[in-house]
This record gives C-alpha cells, structure tokens and sequence, in this order.
C-alpha cells in the first residue's frame, strides 16, 4: 500500500479558460470602442490600396522625370533583389509582430498588468506605425519620381513617335537630354522610384521599434543583459543589412 497521499489531480483547462488570453489578445489588436480605433483600421485599408496602386503603377502623380543617355548614375546593370519585396513584406508583418507578442507575455513586472491585451496593443502600435511609413514613402516616392541606378536597363527608353530605342548607339540625338519618352521595360514604372527607399525606410523602423522596446521593457522581459544587447545588436544589422543591399542590387544610390 503507498505511503502518503495520491497526488492531486491538475484539473482540466475549459474551453474558456483557454480562449481567455487569445480573446484579452484580439481585444488589444482589434478593439472597435472608439473613432480613433476605427479611424487606424482605415487607415490600414487606405495603405494597402494606396501601397497596390502605387506599386502597380496605376496611381502616379508626380511629373516623368528627364534624362541623358550619358548620364552614368543611371547606366547600372538591373540585377535581381537580394531581399525580394514579397518576402520583406510579411517579413515585416508577422516576425517583428510575433517578437513583440512573446516579449510582453514575458512581462513579470506587474502581476495585475494583462499581458495578452497588452500584447495585442503593442502589435497593434507596431503595425499602424508601420503603414503610416508605408504610405508616407510611398507618397514621396510618386512625387519625386527619382530615376534608379538601373533606370536605362529597367525603362528602356522610346521615342513616343516612332517606337525607337532612344539610346541606341546609332540614335544620332542620343547625347541630348531626354525629356518625352515611352518606357519598355518589364515593370518599368519602377524605374523612377529610387527615393526614398521603401525597403530602408520600413525595415529601419521595424528593427528600430523592436529593438528601442528591447531597451525600453528589455530588464522586465529578458533578464539577461547579454542577451538583451545581443537580440538589440542582431535587429539593428537587420535593418542595416536591409537598407544596404539595396545599393548593392542596383536599386537606390
């Protein structure tokens, strides 16, 4: 016969019980209580569209910049991405989101503080101020209309009239400045959308609000100084590796 008593059994968690920290999670990223929560879930639809417009060329503003076949700022080889845009997009989205989430359900500072909630409105800061960014460098970019390094590669330029490559080596006017042409190019309305840099831009802020959180409730979260220096170092190359290598593809100067 066993000596002392059976250990108690853990009582099984309800379905209730379990959809409790999802549910106070939801209510941080998609509250519907007030103007303003629903004026940022506007705003979020109003970037998407504005983002889809602007990339797929249909919403254009700015004036068709000119340009010199000489010019050798725009003679750059078009090489492929090293951090294509369908990859750095729910990139962005979903690992800096995640991170954050795991973070604040770390939080040991205040018992009474829920977490799932205060999660879920930490991701949702994130997200709003990263479709903020989205559509204000989108906004520059159609104003500017800055041509790219590849920008003879990617347009290839023709003459409106007679449908001729513009820089062609026998074109007798190749050495004027170029101010009416007809892009031929696959995707050529990207040629002229160097500045600013959309990868830079969101991928700074993305490492940039990660990692000052790190620092901001890091001692809360992370115990382990090492370690917060570590995870704070590892987003900020992110972000600059990010930033540099679209020099090095031949999309921005």
């Amino acid at each position: 016969m066993p000596l002392g008593d059976p250990p108690a059994k853990v009582p099984a968690l309800g379905p209730d019980a379990l959809n409790a920290p999802l549910t106070s999670f939801f209510r941080g990223l998609v509250p519907f209580r007030t103007l303003l929560d629903k004026a940022a879930y506007g705003l979020f639809f109003f970037g998407c569209i504005f983002y889809v417009l602007c990339e797929s060329g249909v919403f254009r503003f700015g004036r068709q910049p000119s340009f010199s076949c000489d010019d050798p700022l725009i003679q750059k080889p078009k090489l492929p991405e090293i951090v294509p845009t369908l990859i750095l997009i729910p990139f962005l989205l979903i690992v800096p989101s995640i991170f954050l989430a795991l973070l604040e359900l770390r939080r040991n500072d205040d018992l009474a503080v829920d977490r799932p909630l205060s999660a879920g409105r930490v991701v949702r800061r994130y997200i709003c101020g990263l479709v903020v960014a989205v559509i204000v460098v989108q906004a520059l970019k159609e104003g500017f209309l800055e041509k790219r390094p590849h920008f003879l590669d990617a347009c290839r330029p023709v003459s409106p009239s007679n449908r001729t490559l513009i820089c062609d080596a026998h074109n007798p006017n190749r050495d004027a400045t170029v101010t009416s042409y007809v892009c031929t190019g696959k995707k050529s309305h990207r040629a002229v959308t160097s500045f600013p840099s959309g990868h830079a831009c969101t991928a700074t802020y993305s490492c940039l609000f990660v990692a000052s959180h790190l620092v901001k409730r890091g001692d809360t979260m992370v115990k382990s100084m090492m370690v917060r220096l570590t995870l704070v170092l590892l987003w900020v190359a992110l972000g600059t590796f990010v930033s540099i290598s679209r020099v090095w593809d031949n999309m921005h100067y």
